[in-house]
């Protein structure tokens, strides 16, 4: 089993997309783990998008509906606040985004009849990393265990959070490469 995450341009259609890259290369497709990078919210955020996330509603149930169907072990949607770190967020502040984008997408699911734990099991959550390890890791469970109290509201019977994590880009001087390395090190 490999992990993928695909990214791609026309991510309405990226579930089929994917799905039939597997099929060609005879990929069983239960098994694989993996997410897709799209996240209607995430372009509105990041000034990709200029449509209402909503218009996008139909869109994201079919996509959600074909994920769930047919490659069930990969993550549907990416909440990326790594955007937030490298754009000079505090820890505080992606927790804040990333609470706030999965919040968000839970409240779609009950306004648009999709299960709960569906979503909450699709949801794949990535937070940028600095050198403060000790942070870092405690913005890991502290996000968590508010993610759990967000999924207890919403009634998900089986709460499963994916967190993945990705060395922010931001503190590096351009000056200092040996300073960079032992930064770039802490993180990972």
């Amino acid at each position: 089993v490999l992990w993928i995450e695909l990214i791609t341009n026309d991510q309405s259609n990226a579930a089929k997309q994917l799905e039939k890259m597997l099929a060609q290369r005879a990929v069983q497709l239960s098994s694989q783990q993996g997410s897709i990078a799209w996240s209607p919210l995430q372009e509105l955020a990041a000034g990709l998008s200029a449509d209402s996330a909503l218009l996008k509603s139909q869109e994201l149930k079919h996509h959600l509906t074909i994920m769930a169907d047919k490659l069930p072990s990969m993550k549907a949607v990416k909440i990326d606040a790594g955007l937030v770190a490298n754009a000079g967020g505090n820890i505080s502040q992606q927790i804040a985004f990333a609470l706030s984008q999965g919040n968000e997408y839970m409240q779609w699911a009950a306004e648009n009849d999709v299960d709960p734990d569906q979503i909450a099991g699709q949801l794949h959550f990535n937070f940028a990393v600095g050198s403060n390890f000790v942070l870092e890791c405690v913005k890991v469970r502290a996000f968590r265990w508010l993610w759990a109290k967000v999924l207890e509201q919403h009634g998900v019977k089986n709460p499963q959070t994916f967190v993945s994590t990705e060395t922010a880009t931001i503190g590096y001087s351009i000056y200092d490469s040996h300073n960079n390395l032992l930064r770039a090190t802490t993180a990972s």
